[in-house]
């Protein structure tokens, strides 16, 4: 099955898109850039590897090319006017830097981007403020290195936006004086944590925290000592790192005679397990950005993609898939100039919608950093059942 997918996959490269039947303006250029690593998968056109199964750092970009072809085939049956290139961003023969240059020959109008790490962000941010090309990143969650580029579409929400709206589900949720431990450890990502959550502190519905610095792994006895089993107890993990998030969870989980709520950073979610079940006696809530509803239109894809390769898609499947059909389709209608309607009302993807905000960073502000996609909703598991929660 493996074999096949990356069979079709190479296959499909070769043809680099389509170019619906143009009619009265040219068609949207549209360059898809995805980390596929088919130079490890294959030597020309033979599959070398040999086994049945493909690396696991392949299958997340293997995924979103799949949701990217089946948005393709989407918007060919829509009569969307496009020409959609694809290109494999983890060639042997090439650098980051170098595939963008390649971009030179016909220089796209829009770039859709399965960005990996900061040095390609900063190098695609780059290219996008010197041509004024806009750039869609469906996936990458890290804000490092954009800087005055309101060109710069960024679809998963930075740190500082998923700490905005955990925050104010911990007003919503506890009253007010109420303590919440604030379990951390020493480090970059967790100091500004620290200080996002501080910076929010303000007015009569301030939360109170109580620091709990950890110096190596999260001790029982620190957890109990802070317990109380007369009231409900409140924790929050200033940690990106999953492993302090499942440490508490463990020992809370072993001491049902307290009742504890805990927040943790949707990196940490995975945690609770592929159906969420995962140490059910604790009341526990993390944010998830780009919600999908699982209406129609995912349940066929979702059908879709079992039947052609026998597996489960991921998050990257979907998300590949509404943000190449919604954004090439808002672009087809609408030229760069019309760029800054993007924030003044939502794009209603196919399962999720996006609202665009310009990020500043200057007060007052004058040139957006980046745009940001602010949609976001909260998982909340109270008393063993998820419910619904959003939040202003």
């Amino acid at each position: 099955m493996f074999k096949k997918l990356a069979w079709l996959c190479f296959c499909a490269l070769l043809l680099l898109g389509y170019c619906g039947q143009c009619q009265q303006k040219p068609p949207l250029k549209v360059a898809v850039l995805v980390p596929l690593y088919l130079d490890s998968a294959f030597m020309g056109v033979t599959y070398k590897l040999g086994t049945n199964t493909l690396p696991k750092y392949m299958m997340p970009g293997l995924d979103f090319y799949h949701g990217v072809n089946a948005a393709i085939k989407r918007l060919q049956a829509d009569s969307v006017q496009a020409t959609i290139t694809i290109l494999d961003t983890k060639r042997a023969d090439q650098s980051f830097g170098q595939i963008l240059g390649t971009l030179e020959i016909e220089r796209p109008h829009l770039i859709l981007a399965h960005i990996t790490n900061a040095k390609e962000q900063q190098a695609i941010q780059s290219y996008s403020s010197t041509y004024n090309i806009p750039v869609v990143s469906p996936l990458y969650p890290n804000d490092v290195g954009l800087e005055a580029n309101p060109f710069f579409i960024m679809l998963n929400s930075t740190l500082e936006t998923h700490l905005q709206q955990l925050y104010k589900h911990m007003q919503q949720v506890i009253t007010r004086k109420t303590v919440v431990h604030f379990v951390t450890k020493a480090g970059v990502a967790e100091q500004r944590i620290e200080k996002e959550f501080n910076s929010l502190r303000t007015g009569s519905n301030k939360i109170f925290f109580n620091k709990i610095l950890i110096a190596d792994s999260l001790s029982e006895k620190t957890v109990v000592t802070e317990l109380d089993s007369t009231k409900h107890n409140y924790f929050v993990v200033g940690s990106l790192q999953e492993t302090l998030s499942a440490e508490l969870l463990k020992f809370l989980q072993a001491n049902p005679a307290y009742k504890s709520t805990v927040w943790i950073m949707p990196s940490s979610a995975m945690v609770l397990g592929a159906n969420g079940s995962n140490f059910s006696s604790v009341n526990v809530a993390y944010t998830v950005a780009q919600p999908l509803q699982k209406n129609g239109s995912y349940q066929q894809l979702n059908t879709q993609y079992r039947n052609s390769f026998g597996g489960r898609p991921t998050d990257a499947y979907f998300r590949g898939f509404d943000a190449t059909y919604s954004f090439i389709k808002w672009f087809s209608k609408n030229s760069v100039k019309q760029l800054a309607t993007l924030t003044q009302q939502p794009v209603q993807g196919q399962f999720t919608q996006y609202t665009l905000k310009p990020n500043f960073e200057d007060v007052p502000p004058s040139v957006p950093q980046f745009i940001e996609n602010k949609n976001m909703t909260i998982s909340y598991r109270e008393n063993g059942k998820w419910l619904p929660v959003t939040v202003p």
